[in-house]
């Protein structure tokens, strides 16, 4: 099934508006953290990094952070384990359920890509 110039010039304008609704917001975020008044204004007075050194030093954001990357690290040193486990027990052996216990490891990788092409 072939689509016109008009139908693909309509998604690509749709695509277009959807990914500026996301990505605006958060770039007007992102310059907005440089902003060297205490209040928002549009556009900003000044830049300054004023703000993420009082971020980096305060305790709470750098202790989150830490937790954040320790939490990181020792899920991926599990799942990475766990992972080589499976997939040598996979390729090596013919077991009951094998054939299900395949599509569950492939699925998280399946649905993201299988929920946008619905979207």
């Amino acid at each position: 099934m072939r689509s016109g110039v008009r139908t693909r010039a309509s998604f690509w304008v749709f695509a277009l508006a959807v990914l500026a609704f996301i990505y605006i917001p958060l770039a007007v975020v992102a310059i907005n953290s440089f902003n060297s008044d205490r209040t928002f204004g549009w556009p900003p007075p000044g830049l300054t990094t004023r703000w993420w050194s009082v971020a980096l030093k305060a305790p709470g954001p750098r202790d989150a952070l830490r937790t954040s990357v320790e939490a990181g690290l020792g899920a991926t040193a599990i799942a990475l384990v766990l992972a080589s486990l499976l997939a040598l027990a996979l390729t090596r052996y013919r077991f009951f359920g094998r054939s299900s216990i395949s599509l569950l490891v492939i699925l998280p990788m399946i649905i993201p890509h299988f929920l946008m092409g619905v979207a």
